[in-house]
């Protein structure tokens, strides 16, 4: 497994956390590595992937959370149902402020919900096109009735991503004063937000109250020079961290968090010409797609690199999320079919593919490494190119095209937990669409708008097994994430993206 060596300038960094004055000691701080910030940091209507989530739900809260079960559990919202296809009500908590003392109730909701429809900066963010509000009105104070564009089933599960922000604030700051200080109603207030640190101070008028006085999250992109400062006390928490990292931890006296994920790690081949400066036509070919998922050998790479912490993946998502179907399996490794489908497909002599990939993330940089390995076995020659997240992510909203034929990266089943999630941006639903199959697109929208439950089962199932038989993606395993923290770190849990922050102690 590949390491990456601590640079002096990142422990640098790591031994700035320490600097503090006696009356700074007296408090409870905890201190936390992360693998580095979204540029869009505060922005909670532009955020969904882990690495924004994590930090994010500091200062923020949902309307609603899913439970270790896969059931929805009250949130700023107490209670919520249908009325009708298109129209939802929620009841807000009671008592709830926002770090400004302002109160949340429905007119602040409203009006936040109408920032995401109407809004300049917020209109064209992730929220507003997964949530896909039409409008919404004040019921009485505390309640709000929220009307969508079209029929949504699972449209409550959704609601797990709308975290209210305080309306009245964005309008005077404006996005890029939202940005670095934003305000929710969250456990912590945040006071300093750069491109390699955010602070945060506890929230004690909030509904949640924690039990330590700061949180500071530094980023620290290498994996080793976050367990190094674990392990020297500068941080107590470090996420994202590798395998071959336990048992070192668990030596020294740390703790270690495995948690499994919600999402499963896949090469996602791109098809549209309009995404790719490469050539993308092999890709095309459901054979050269086939072959490439036949050449890979899943179980040796859980067993040897992953250490057996998860298994391989055949769908987008893991064993714990709704619609998961157990016969359609991972395909198994078989160098010489693939071999014989590349002939087929007229690579007979070889061929050429360029992967991208973030180099922050340890496993999808295992990743790349072992699927380069195996492939050369069978003529494939994989070019491995490393992506900033800036960059990625403007590639992956459609700003600008995919330099690759497939990058790697995870199928998202959060916040739902629900097997269509991956859909709304793994089809042409998606706003920056990289992959697009238009034979199974009909049978995606269906399943989208059916509230039947047995119906929607059937049109979900026919959607994954289309993805699984086209090997549309190449699904990997199902994704899992290793914390460390140190041993006086208390009541620590990390679930659907959203660490229990009001809940942590220090020992």
């Amino acid at each position: 497994m590949r390491r990456h060596s601590a640079s002096r300038t990142a422990l640098a960094a790591v031994s700035a956390l320490m600097m503090a004055g006696s009356a700074a000691a007296q408090e409870k701080v905890i201190r936390v590595a992360h693998i580095g910030f979204n540029p869009q940091r505060g922005q909670a209507h532009m955020a969904f992937g882990a690495q924004s989530a994590l930090p994010l739900m500091v200062f923020m809260d949902s309307m609603m959370y899913v439970g270790d079960k896969g059931e929805l559990e009250p949130g700023l919202a107490t209670t919520w149902r249908s009325i009708d296809k298109d129209t939802w009500e929620v009841k807000l908590r009671p008592g709830v402020k926002f770090h400004n003392d302002r109160t949340l109730d429905a007119a602040a909701l409203v009006k936040g919900i109408e920032q995401h429809i109407n809004h300049e900066d917020m209109k064209t963010s992730v929220v507003t096109n997964f949530l896909q509000f039409a409008s919404a009105r004040a019921v009485d104070a505390m309640t709000v009735e929220i009307k969508t564009k079209q029929p949504n089933p699972i449209f409550d599960r959704w609601l797990v991503l709308l975290r209210p922000h305080e309306p009245a604030y964005f309008e005077e700051v404006g996005n890029k004063g939202f940005t670095n200080l934003p305000i929710g109603t969250g456990p912590f207030k945040v006071t300093n937000w750069s491109d390699s640190r955010m602070e945060a101070t506890a929230y004690r008028g909030g509904w949640r109250p924690p039990k330590v006085d700061r949180i500071v999250i530094e980023s620290l992109t290498e994996t080793a020079t976050r367990v190094q400062a674990l392990q020297s006390g500068q941080i107590q928490i470090a996420w994202s961290l590798a395998a071959d990292d336990i048992e070192k931890l668990k030596v020294s006296g740390q703790q270690v968090v495995v948690t499994p994920g919600d999402d499963v790690v896949a090469v996602k081949f791109t098809n549209l010409a309009n995404r790719s400066e490469a050539d993308i036509k092999p890709l095309l070919d459901t054979r050269v797609r086939q072959a490439l998922n036949y050449g890979v050998n899943r179980e040796e790479f859980v067993k040897n690199v992953l250490r057996g912490l998860t298994v391989p993946a055949g769908q987008g998502g893991p064993r714990s999320a709704y619609g998961y179907q157990p016969d359609l399996t991972p395909y198994p490794y078989d160098p010489e079919r693939a071999k014989r489908l590349l002939s087929d497909a007229g690579y007979a002599s070889g061929l050429k593919i360029k992967i991208e990939l973030l180099p922050t993330n340890t496993e999808y940089t295992d990743t790349g490494q072992f699927i380069a390995s195996d492939l050369k076995k069978i003529g494939v020659d994989i070019e491995l190119r490393q992506t900033a997240l800036a960059d990625f992510l403007s590639k992956f909203r459609g700003q600008k095209p995919f330099e690759g034929q497939g990058w790697i990266g995870v199928t998202e089943n959060y916040p739902t937990l629900d097997l269509m999630r991956g859909y709304s941006s793994d089809s042409c639903s998606f706003f920056g669409k990289y992959q697009c199959d238009e034979r199974i697109q009909p049978t995606i929208n269906a399943a989208n708008v059916e509230f039947d439950p047995k119906k929607r089962m059937e049109l979900m199932r026919a959607a994954l097994k289309h993805y699984r038989d086209e090997a549309l993606f190449m699904y990997m395993f199902e994704r899992f994430q290793i914390d460390g923290l140190a041993r006086n770190v208390r009541n620590y849990k990390l679930h659907n993206r959203t660490v229990n922050w009001h809940a942590l102690e220090l020992g």
